[in-house]
């Protein structure tokens, strides 16, 4: 699938790339001090070391050189993270004394799931900035509960069929339920290219590698070899239909006439920059991480275009005063993080 160039939208300025300014040497002692401190702390303090981990990749991001911000506190991801641990051990517990009551619960949870992704989607967006304005999140439970319950079940049911049909529907919801300084953003996507990318990306590879498979001997060796065939496959299927999809978002992403972005994100490239990261990290033994992490947010970032309006300042600042006046107190946000 060949790669597309930035389009340029003659109304808007000249695309500029993103940027990202971390430092290899500076991120690895935040990422060294976080491992130890969780190690530590038995995984306590994994919550606040996301925290310092996605601080530093945001505010070392950068749009129209200025960076992004993140506000969450520890103590809101560690809520999160418990009651998604007290839920599975419940759940658990329930699956071995109550067989029946456990039914019961597994179609509460799978109502719930809805609302809880809708909570999660509103915390990450509230603690998100942007030069001083908070990104909103706006969804809406039925909706929700047909995106990530109903579609997906029916792309399971049709063997597949359906799947293309599911990941346009979330992208679709999570990218316009966004909004910034009022504004709602917007994503213009269609299933004709989800379906394209399906085809040439997850269908044809996974047919070609059936057929090598039906003429292969049946032997120990031959079954071995290829069972990691199999799953270098589908890594290399998953990463590449991740890549075409990322591609498809930022081609087609913008906030009303304020802001647009496209991409040049090779496929290739950024297939041997994910593979040669996982080589880094096991030949290092984990220590390779960081550089690895850098790696990718670097490249990305350089690949993704976005070209403003000429009045871009002059809407951020309207709507920086206009979040003033209405005395939104985003600081003391209390909602909490799911993961999900």
């Amino acid at each position: 699938m060949q790669d597309s160039h930035p389009h340029q939208d003659l109304s808007f300025g000249e695309p500029k790339a993103m940027r990202f300014s971390g430092i290899v040497s500076e991120y690895f002692s935040i990422w060294l001090s976080n491992l130890l401190l969780s190690i530590v702390t038995l995984g306590v303090y994994s919550a606040w070391a996301k925290v310092r981990r996605l601080q530093y990749f945001y505010n070392h991001t950068y749009l129209d050189d200025y960076a992004f911000g993140y506000h969450a506190d520890g103590l809101q991801i560690l809520k999160g993270r418990l009651i998604v641990v007290a839920t599975l051990i419940f759940l658990n517990v329930a699956a071995t004394f109550f067989p029946a009551i456990y039914i019961f619960l597994i179609i509460i949870l799978f109502f719930a799931i809805p609302y809880l992704i809708n909570l999660s989607l509103e915390f990450n967006a509230k603690v998100t900035s942007y030069r001083n304005l908070r990104f909103q999140f706006r969804g809406d439970y039925w909706d929700a509960f047909l995106t990530f319950q109903i579609i997906p079940l029916l792309a399971l049911l049709t063997l597949g069929l359906l799947a293309p049909v599911a990941v346009k529907k979330a992208f679709d919801y999570v990218y316009n339920g966004l909004a910034y300084g009022g504004k709602r953003v917007s994503i213009e996507l269609t299933y004709r290219a989800f379906y394209k990318v399906y085809v040439l990306v997850v269908i044809t590879p996974l047919l070609f590698l059936g057929l090598i498979a039906s003429f292969m001997v049946p032997a120990e060796a031959s079954f071995v070899l290829g069972v990691i065939a199999v799953y270098v496959m589908l890594f290399l299927v998953y990463v590449v239909y991740r890549v075409c999809c990322l591609k498809l978002v930022f081609n087609n992403l913008k906030l009303a006439k304020k802001i647009v972005f496209s991409s040049s994100i090779s496929s290739p490239r950024l297939l041997w920059i994910l593979f040669s990261n996982i080589v880094a990290i096991v030949c290092t033994i984990g220590l390779a991480i960081p550089w690895a992490q850098v790696r990718k947010s670097r490249y990305l970032c350089d690949n993704i275009h976005t070209q403003t309006s000429p009045d871009f300042s002059d809407f951020i600042g309207a709507a920086q005063k206009e979040q003033s006046s209405i005395g939104e107190e985003f600081a003391d946000f209390e909602g909490i993080e799911l993961g999900l």
